[in-house]
């Protein structure tokens, strides 16, 4: 499970690269459950009509329920992981999103 708030801290570079791994379908439900800072660093980092396409399917797809944000966050980590076990992601990205989770949560 990835924390989206550590997206902020990322490259222009690092944010395009992270995007290029996961699908979009999931991109799109973690922005959208994600606060409105984090989704505004992530379109900056693209261009605009990349940017306008995420935005757009943001809004067309409506409010993210807590359970659907969770299970996009789950996605979002596990395509990073495969992504990183491929050596098509540095694997520093792919740790450095990780949620601090309590022992025994997974």
């Amino acid at each position: 499970m990835i924390d989206p708030e550590k997206l902020i801290a990322l490259s222009d570079d690092d944010v395009r690269q992270v995007l290029r791994v996961v699908e979009t379908k999931t991109v799109v439900t973690v922005l959208g459950a994600a606060p409105p800072d984090v989704a505004a660093r992530v379109m900056a980092a693209l261009a605009n009509r990349a940017a306008q396409f995420l935005k757009d399917e943001i809004e067309l797809q409506g409010r993210v329920s807590a359970d659907e944000a969770r299970a996009a966050q789950r996605a979002f980590g596990r395509d990073l992981d495969q992504a990183a076990a491929e050596d098509r992601l540095p694997a520093r990205l792919a740790l450095g999103l990780r949620a601090d989770q309590s022992p025994g949560r997974r």
